[in-house]
C-alpha cells in the first residue's frame, strides 16, 4: 500500500442496525465505503459478521474485519487461526474507531521491538517522535527521540520551518523522511499514524511504546 493511498472499505453486514452503526463511524474517517454482499466486496478492508455464510471460506481472509456474538469462542479461535481479524460483538462496537484505525495501517509500517533495534543499528536516517505529553517524559524517552506531543503536533506542522525549529529545537519533518511514532502503549501513535499517513507522510509506528521498551531498557520506566 503506497504512502497516502486511500483505503477502501466494504461493509458486508446484512443487519441494518449494525450497518448503520458501522457506517456512522466510518464517516469520521472520510474513506470510500460500499455496502455489498461478501462475494461482491472489493475493499482493502472488508467488515463482516463472522457468523454469516461464506466468511470462513473467503479467499482473502487477511482483508476481513469481523465480529460475532460473545458465545462463539471456538469460532473466534478458528477465525484467528485462519488469519481473520475477529472480535466479540461487544468489543467490536465499543472499540470500533481504534479497531478501524488499526486496520488501516499496513503491516509493514508497524515495528516490533526487534525491528526497532534493527533500525537503531542501521545507517538509515529517521526521526523518532515521542507523542506523549511533557509530564510523561520524566519516565524516560527512547534513544535519540524527539518530543512533540499529540496535542501540539498538527499545529506545529502548520508552522513555518523557522517557527517549528524555534519552538521545538529540531527541524520540521517533511513528507519524504522516515518518521517513527511512539507513545506509552500505541493508542496515540496509532491515531496520529493514520492521520499523517493519509496526509502523505512516510510514517511507521513502534507498536510496543515505552510500556514494552521499559522491559528491555531500564533508562525507560513503566507507569
Amino acid at each position: 500500500m503506497a504512502v497516502g493511498r486511500q483505503v477502501r472499505v466494504s461493509v458486508c453486514v446484512p443487519d441494518l442496525f449494525f450497518q448503520v452503526k458501522i457506517t456512522d463511524v466510518l464517516r469520521n474517517f472520510d474513506v470510500p465505503v460500499e455496502l455489498v454482499k461478501l462475494e461482491d466486496a472489493t475493499g482493502d478492508v472488508i467488515i463482516a459478521d463472522l457468523e454469516a455464510d461464506g466468511v470462513m471460506e473467503f479467499e482473502h481472509p487477511e482483508k476481513l474485519l469481523c465480529f460475532c456474538s460473545h458465545v462463539k469462542g471456538r469460532l473466534l479461535n478458528n477465525a484467528r487461526k485462519n488469519n481473520i481479524t475477529a472480535f466479540t460483538r461487544n468489543h467490536f462496537f465499543k472499540h470500533l474507531p481504534s479497531i478501524l484505525e488499526r486496520s488501516f495501517i499496513p503491516s509493514e509500517r508497524i515495528l516490533n521491538f526487534n525491528q526497532l533495534q534493527e533500525l537503531f543499528a542501521s545507517k538509515e536516517e529517521y526521526l523518532l517522535l515521542d507523542l506523549r505529553e511533557k509530564h510523561e517524559l520524566d519516565y524516560g524517552m527512547l534513544p535519540g527521540a524527539k518530543h512533540l506531543s499529540r496535542s501540539e503536533l498538527f499545529m506545529s506542522l502548520a508552522q513555518t520551518s523557522a517557527e517549528f525549529r524555534r519552538d521545538n529545537g529540531f527541524d520540521k519533518p517533511n513528507k519524504k523522511q522516515l518518521i517513527v511514532l511512539y507513545c506509552k502503549t500505541n493508542n496515540r501513535s496509532q491515531e496520529i499514524f493514520y492521520k499523517m499517513f493519509k496526509m502523505g507522510y512516510n510514517v511507521k509506528m513502534y507498536d510496543g511504546g515505552t510500556h514494552e521498551f521499559a522491559l528491555h531498557d531500564h533508562a525507560v520506566m513503566r507507569y
